[in-house]
């Protein structure tokens, strides 16, 4: 067998998806995640850590569920999702997924992350203790903006 670059990303990539499978399938470690912890450990990987009330969080994806209309990945594959999040696997999920899977999930995580920013006190807040507040859904931080 000629080891060539395609060859070798093959490999990678079986072991990847393999072991993502096997912690998964085998139940080699709790890697079940409900949909609160799933946003929320996504959020974390870009902003660090913070502190969220479990109502707010779920309030917060209840409304984003409503206004997305189905960005959220379908059941399996936020099962992966989940396992590579906890596995700090995303940067070779994101390579190995075929085109239109890992496309979703990064459209899925830049409207996660805009409605995030948009919707909560996160960049309001004067000591990163401070829990992170869910404003609403129609919450609009423009000091300009004129509602009717």
């Amino acid at each position: 067998m000629k080891l060539s670059r395609r060859s070798t990303l093959t490999v990678i990539a079986g072991g990847v998806i393999g072991g993502v499978a096997l912690a998964t399938g085998a139940g080699v470690m709790h890697v079940a995640l409900h949909d609160e912890d799933l946003v929320k450990a996504v959020l974390e990987r870009h902003f660090g850590q913070f502190t969220m009330e479990r109502a707010d969080v779920a309030a917060f994806l209840s409304d984003f569920l409503d206004l997305q209309h189905g960005r959220f990945p379908p059941a399996k594959l936020a099962m992966i999702y989940g396992a590579a999040e906890r596995l700090n696997l995303m940067g070779p999920l994101h390579l190995v997924l075929p085109g239109a899977r890992g496309d979703s999930l990064q459209e899925f995580e830049r409207h996660l992350v805009a409605a995030f920013l948009s919707q909560t006190d996160f960049m309001f807040r004067t000591d990163l203790s401070e829990p992170v507040k869910y404003l609403g859904a129609e919450a609009c931080m423009n000091p300009f903006a004129q509602l009717v």
